[in-house]
């Protein structure tokens, strides 16, 4: 939740922004568990001191910059929906800046792990 929620039990869109990139890193990390090494009961003093997650291994740069637009301690700048949308089809559109970075493609049937190419299909068999 945003550091405005767990305060003052705050609830809007831009708090909503928040858990959009927390979100973003979860899906990023394959489902990795947010806040990793930072217990519960300290979370909100580390956030308002300014404690952001890292970028996950092989997340594009372009990505992890929408993120940390979604963590912006204050409500006001982090951008709305309608913003995001624009900034993920710019990825989208322009590809990957890395030919390392690791983009993750969803199909019913299978997963593309680009940088390798690697297909894996949901039954995890890899192609």
């Amino acid at each position: 939740m945003a550091p405005e929620s767990l305060q003052d039990q705050i609830y809007t869109s831009k708090s909503d922004v928040w858990s959009y990139g927390i979100l973003l890193w979860e899906i990023a990390t394959l489902g990795g568990s947010p806040y990793p090494s930072v217990p519960s009961r300290f979370l909100l003093n580390r956030l308002l001191t300014g404690y952001r997650m890292d970028k996950p291994p092989a997340c594009l740069d372009d990505m992890y910059n929408i993120m940390a637009k979604c963590w912006n301690i204050d409500p006001a700048a982090r951008p709305a929906f309608s913003e995001l949308v624009g900034m993920l089809q710019d990825i989208l559109a322009n590809g990957a800046e890395d030919e390392n970075s690791v983009g993750v493609y969803l199909d019913s049937d299978y997963i593309v792990l680009t940088g390798d190419n690697t297909i894996i299909k949901s039954d995890d068999s890899v192609l």
